[in-house]
């Protein structure tokens, strides 16, 4: 297949000093475009009773622009959310911000007022990199309802079951690869996560990590995780630098966006592209994108859909691939760093899965989930611990809204800190230690306490399509559940050593970025007997490439 490639700037530039006027002049009417809307919002507000809701003191013009975190905003929200109140406010030159530090506000607001918090801002750096088919900012209105019907018809509790067979064969696929090149076992639980979300919406089987496709999502989802960063492009606050070249010197969301739209495009198009081929010549693998066209081919009576039938589908199925592999791959990689950190625990978990699944005598299945409690709550504290979406998903409130005696104006953009919410010590005491047990009472899950779920997996109708009761089941939690249970059942897993012999530190600290990805990953994983490896290897050879 054609391989992809980021564009080149091109060799015919201007002269330094066109250039550099071309910069000036566009900053001088940015800071007088920035001046007037800063001095007409503040006649506006003036002349309301209701103050805004507190947060830091915002500068003139840029409001609190230049106070904006770039690595780890979690942590800075906590912050701020601490000293001002849990309901926080920052000032923006474009849309301000509404940051929520507690569960009670962010239900209050997301959940029960969701009729009038479902929108989304899409930015211009999301338009620039062609995001804004995904429903994750897609503005609310027909458009998002009709996709977010038919993703659901694909991810409701009782259509998740029909995948678990394909997730089960990727997950034992990745212990063989594990038992032969333990070194890469972080490759394999990725290969895993990717593979099972590639064959539930395509159809495909990858072969290795280095699939075109595989390339394509990953470089897509890193633009898009670039593009959120709140205040980092000046073409976000002023959308008309969108038409400024991108060689032009300064404009970096230019030259980025550029850089990303042909793998954003790609992603989305071209595995669908190749399922629709495969359907023509009737060989097409079972999966959501198959199934897609051949319902709408079906409702509408013809083969040729038009451009609009054919981008709904494609939008949809390109939402599904895009969004769940890259937090349940973030999320077991942190159950692998606790695991390594808390030895005891991992003890705990086999204790468990010994009793349970007998022993090494089989590997652990769908139907011995509801047995393993100790591992549901693992699966839990995983989400807790370091949630690896922390502030979630963004919102848009659509018209003006009170709340605790503050006012909201219409257009803040609201999110909530799920890292805040999930290290409250009045909810989770000791919120910074991994421990499992807090989620556990007379030997089953213990409601009283709050389910990481609830906050882990977002909140309104933007970010999830089911009810708060089936969060915990839907597939990026079975996907999740299902990587431990086999993991801990095979293997035992260590810090390891590095390539000197010295024994490995593992921390704790994530890679910058809005998605929490931990730097560190165990080494060593060794199988718990002769006979776990020797079943894995069995039930395995006709899956592993």
């Amino acid at each position: 297949m054609h391989k992809l490639s980021q564009p080149q700037m091109h060799h015919l530039l201007p002269t330094f000093s066109d250039a550099h006027s071309t910069v000036l002049f566009g900053v001088a009417v940015l800071s007088i475009l920035l001046a007037i809307r800063g001095i007409l919002r503040s006649i506006r507000e003036s002349n309301n009773a209701l103050p805004l809701p507190p947060g830091p003191k915002p500068l003139p013009v840029v409001g609190n622009l230049l106070d904006m975190p770039k690595d780890w905003p979690w942590h800075a929200f906590q912050a701020w959310c601490e000293k001002y109140g849990d309901v926080l406010f920052l000032k923006l030159p474009k849309a301000s911000l509404l940051v929520l530090g507690s569960f009670e506000a962010a239900t209050d607001l997301l959940e029960k007022r969701s009729a009038i918090y479902s929108d989304k801002s899409t930015t211009e750096m999301m338009k620039l990199m062609r995001w804004e088919w995904s429903m994750a900012i897609m503005p609310y209105g027909p458009t998002w309802r009709e996709h977010r019907r038919i993703a659901h018809q694909y991810l409701n509790y009782d259509a998740v079951k029909q995948y678990r067979t394909l997730q089960l064969e990727e997950i034992r696929a990745c212990l063989s690869r594990m038992l032969e090149t333990p070194l890469h076992a972080k490759e394999h639980i990725h290969q895993a996560v990717t593979g099972i979300i590639t064959r539930m919406v395509y159809g495909m089987r990858l072969k290795s990590m280095d699939d075109e496709y595989i390339e394509l999502a990953e470089t897509a989802t890193r633009g898009f995780a670039q593009a959120l960063i709140p205040g980092a492009y000046f073409v976000d606050i002023l959308p008309i630098l969108r038409y400024i070249p991108c060689w032009v010197p300064g404009v970096k969301g230019r030259k980025l966006a550029e850089e990303y739209k042909p793998f954003v495009l790609g992603m989305r198009d071209m595995p669908f592209d190749e399922v629709k081929e495969k359907i023509n010549r009737g060989d097409a693998e079972p999966s959501m994108a198959a199934s897609l066209v051949t319902k709408l081919q079906e409702e509408y009576k013809t083969t040729n859909l038009t451009f609009e039938q054919d981008g709904t589908a494609r939008c949809v199925a390109g939402q599904l691939y895009a969004a769940a592999a890259d937090t349940t791959n973030a999320s077991s990689l942190v159950f692998l760093l606790a695991m390594a950190l808390h030895p005891e625990v991992q003890r705990k978990a086999q204790a468990e899965l010994d009793q349970k699944v007998l022993g090494t005598k089989r590997l652990p299945d769908f139907d011995d989930l509801p047995e393993l409690v100790y591992i549901e709550a693992i699966t839990l504290e995983v989400l807790r611990w370091l949630p690896v979406a922390p502030i979630g998903a963004t919102h848009r409130v659509m018209e003006d809204d009170e709340y605790k005696g503050y006012r909201i104006p219409k257009g803040t953009v609201v999110m909530a800190n799920g890292w805040q919410i999930l290290h409250k010590p009045e909810d989770y005491p000791d919120p910074e230690a991994f421990k499992p047990e807090r989620f556990i009472k007379y030997g089953k899950i213990n409601t009283d306490v709050r389910d990481p779920s609830t906050v882990a997996f977002g909140f309104g109708r933007r970010y999830i399509t089911l009810s708060l009761s089936q969060r915990r089941r839907h597939l990026a939690y079975n996907s999740l559940v299902m990587i431990i249970a086999s993991l801990l059942h095979v293997f035992d897993i260590a810090p390891g050593v590095d390539e000197s012999g010295k024994p490995i530190k593992l921390t704790t600290e994530p890679k910058p970025g809005l998605i929490i990805t931990v730097k560190d990953c165990p080494k060593s994983f060794t199988p718990r007997s002769t006979n776990a490896a020797r079943i894995v290897r069995e039930g395995t050879e006709d899956l592993v490439n």
